[in-house]
């Protein structure tokens, strides 16, 4: 026995779908639910009534040819030809309710600059700190450094600010590294000599 595919099930579905609504698409209902309520109910002399309205809008039954039928509806409507006269004359239909402000900046007027021919003398030099190491204490989790700063001896950690000259940034076995505010430069310090370059 021989399988379905999916795709010929598919096609089925899809031709059985499009004749189906086709038929539906092309087929006139004459059946018309209210015909048989009215005739019935409709009292005689109301259904002449019915009838002669029915006339005046059709114009082959009212004995009017079309062309006449279509005058009488042209005169019995406002003269078409007269120009359009709007009840507020001065307003233009073209021209927008709300009309956007565009406000222009405020201009600056510019003064002259007056440079002065005077030349300031430059600052001074800023004098690169001086340190002298004396010990490192310690091991790597928490090392201290014995220094002399200015003629003051002191006792400095790591990220420790000293008197807002400077801040040690690391301490290690055997110098430490500081970074001047003045400066704005590191200097590292060895134990018991000079600043050495790094």
């Amino acid at each position: 026995m021989q399988r379905l595919s999916l795709k010929s099930i598919f096609a089925a579905v899809l031709v059985f779908t499009l004749c189906f609504f086709t038929v539906g698409a092309f087929a006139q209902d004459d059946y018309d639910p209210f015909a048989d309520e009215f005739s019935d109910d409709m009292p005689a002399e109301m259904s002449g009534q019915v009838a002669a309205e029915a006339n005046d809008f059709m114009p082959t039954a009212s004995g009017k040819s079309e062309q006449e039928y279509m005058d009488s509806l042209i005169s019995s409507s406002p003269n078409p030809r007269s120009p359009f006269s709007p009840r507020v004359p001065d307003k233009d239909p073209f021209k927008a309710i709300v009309e956007k402000k565009v406000i222009a900046p405020p201009t600056r007027v510019q003064q002259p600059i007056q440079v002065s021919k005077v030349n300031k003398p430059a600052p001074p030099p800023v004098k690169p700190i001086k340190i002298f190491v004396s010990g490192i204490v310690g091991n790597e989790g928490q090392r201290l450094a014995i220094i002399k700063f200015e003629n003051n001896e002191m006792t400095v950690s790591k990220e420790q600010i000293v008197e807002g000259k400077f801040k040690v940034v690391d301490i290690q076995n055997d110098r430490i590294v500081v970074y001047s505010n003045k400066e704005q430069r590191r200097h590292t310090f060895k134990i018991g000599g000079d600043e050495k370059d790094g």
